[in-house]
């Protein structure tokens, strides 16, 4: 591939990722509106004749990495293992 086909390819990613947080703004600020909807009129489920929207609380249990490693650092480093991958970057 030459340079000009390389910043043409370049050019057009720029595009779709500008594109992209645009897009990614409008449904935020779409779910927002509906969420605020939803709870102005306190209502966790909500069902119209081809949708059914839900917006609760939902409560999640992880496992703390920061406050093990600082607890058992020894046997946090025992458990650690490194992984290789490949990154693009376009600058």
């Amino acid at each position: 591939m030459g340079d000009r086909a390389l910043e043409n390819r370049i050019r057009k990613i720029k595009e779709l990722e500008a594109q992209k947080k645009e897009l990614e703004a409008q449904i935020n600020s779409l779910k927002d509106e509906i969420r605020e909807d939803m709870t102005a009129k306190q209502l966790e489920e909500y069902r119209t004749k081809h949708f059914v929207i839900r917006f609760k609380e939902v409560i999640s249990r992880c496992f703390d990495g920061k406050a093990f490693s600082a607890a058992y650092p020894d046997l946090y480093d025992s458990y650690r293992v490194a992984q290789s991958s490949m990154r693009l970057t376009i600058s």
